[in-house]
């Protein structure tokens, strides 16, 4: 399917719902997204997996290194390697 103005295509849905999705989608990209959301069944999959996807990502909790204990980490791992050589 061709788009125009206010029709538009799945693949242009799935890229302005990503762009809404960090709020950098304009307002009237927004309105063609939502009226496309009204008939498409496969945009409304889209959109909801892609909300699940995005609050799964900031719930997660990550248990990072710090600078220090990277740097211990690549100072132990140059030594072993300068031992090992």
């Amino acid at each position: 399917m061709k788009g125009n103005f206010l029709f538009i295509s799945i693949d242009k849905a799935k890229r302005i719902c990503d762009k809404a999705q960090y709020n950098e989608a304009s307002w009237w990209e927004k309105f063609q997204l939502r009226f496309r959301f009204c008939w498409c069944k496969l945009t409304r999959q889209y959109i909801n997996l892609n909300t699940q996807l995005t609050k799964k990502i900031e719930n997660v909790e990550l248990d990072c290194l710090t600078p220090e204990e990277m740097y211990e980490i690549k100072s132990k791992f140059s030594e072993q390697l300068k031992n090992h050589y």
